[in-house]
């Protein structure tokens, strides 16, 4: 194989069909953080000479600070509001924007260990092992069933989705009452947070700091990569995510 334009013997680099040699400029579409194959070859005709390929990793759209969060374990969002519980049971809420702004005191729930929002209505898990709703304008906690061992919530439609300490990934009924879950995927990395997107897929934040996503139908997680200082996502804006960090920052970015 040759490239025109190239020297002879130079370095050929192949990803995702954007053929190059070293020391040239090319552009390749960005996969959001996906793998993707790089391919290199020495640019002459003798089949297999210099030939070789490895898994690589191009970085997706960069995350862009837009205001704080600090202390923040679990955080979700309506279609205004970002809502999130720190690490000394505060609930705390703000608007859904891409600027700084103040996060409003809601109450402190010592109890909880993660919370979802899902059309108006939020979901709280508790280290009780109960699963808890009230309406995300205000008003009382209504116990609607068991959560055991949950360590992350997520919600679309009219499903939850839930992830528990023993590796495993669990939905139900959206009802306010007492219903069973059903086990969806095993053997799960642990997780530390849930979220989904507008399509029903479920974005999974391992406490190994990388991401890993499943499609609204699939049965196992595929990795994204690495999300280094991100402790906990939201549903952001136009398919992507909102993400808090380990020091106290909240970003827009990469789904």
């Amino acid at each position: 194989m040759t490239l025109r334009g190239a020297p002879v013997d130079s370095l050929l680099v192949n990803i995702g069909g954007v053929i190059s040699y070293v020391g040239s400029e090319a552009t390749v579409t960005n996969t959001s953080g996906r793998t993707a194959e790089v391919v290199l070859r020495t640019n002459d005709n003798n089949p297999g000479n210099g030939f070789g390929s490895f898994t690589g990793l191009l970085d997706g759209p960069a995350w862009r600070r837009i205001g704080h969060a600090n202390g923040v374990s679990s955080m979700t969002s309506t279609a205004d509001r970002l809502f999130a519980l720190t690490n000394d049971g505060g609930v705390w809420s703000r608007p859904r924007s891409q600027v700084e702004v103040n996060w409003t005191l809601l109450e402190r729930r010592a109890d909880f260990v993660a919370i979802e929002a899902v059309n108006e209505q939020l979901y709280a898990a508790t280290t009780g092992d109960r699963l808890l709703t009230r309406p995300v304008t205000g008003g009382s906690w209504l116990d609607i069933g068991h959560a055991n061992r949950v360590t992350a919530l997520a919600g679309h439609g009219e499903l939850l989705y839930a992830t528990t300490s023993d590796g495993k990934l669990w939905k139900r009924d959206r009802v306010p009452h007492e219903v069973n879950w059903t086990v969806m995927a095993t053997g799960i990395d642990p997780v530390r947070e849930l979220t989904t997107t507008s399509s029903g897929s479920i974005y999974a934040l391992g406490r190994d700091q990388r991401l890993r996503a499943m499609g609204p139908f699939g049965t196992q997680f595929t990795d994204f990569g690495p999300v280094p200082q991100v402790v906990a996502l939201a549903r952001g804006l136009e398919g992507q995510l909102f993400a808090a960090t380990v020091d106290g920052h909240l970003l827009h970015g990469r789904s």
